[in-house]
């Protein structure tokens, strides 16, 4: 399993802005920090933003910071704003295997990724991969 270049640039983002302990930050300071494109990383942030995962402040003094705690925010969460509700496709390939009824090997997976990933939070990450400072 991969993650879209987008998500990837969110969930970094989301952690530079947890480690800033509460200061707020622009996207052009964290897009030099990390060397992610502002531009790019301008528009996940107003998707963020939007979803109430972040808030923004404009102005002189501006920045953006977390919205709620992130022992609150999911990598499931992270997804389905960034990327949007996503299809299935049938790990082996089963034409019958649906998002409604998943063949044995999907049901398996999904189960596994799900415990893994989709109740992972954002604090979870940087507490577990300890390379995210």
């Amino acid at each position: 399993m991969s993650f879209t270049k987008q998500v990837q640039y969110a969930i970094q983002m989301l952690i530079h802005i947890e480690n800033s302990t509460g200061h707020l930050l622009t996207v052009k300071e964290i897009a030099d920090k990390r060397d992610l494109p502002h531009n790019f990383l301008q528009k996940i942030a107003q998707n963020l933003t939007r979803n109430n995962i972040i808030e923004s402040k404009r102005g002189r003094n501006g920045g953006v910071k977390l919205k709620k705690p992130s022992d609150e925010i999911t990598v499931k969460e992270i997804i389905r704003v960034v990327d949007g509700p996503s299809g299935h496709d049938c790990i082996i390939g089963e034409y019958s295997c649906t998002p409604e009824n998943l063949c044995h090997v999907c049901s398996h997976y999904n189960s596994h990724f799900a415990e893994l990933y989709f109740n992972t939070t954002l604090k979870n990450l940087m507490t577990k991969e300890h390379c995210c400072k």
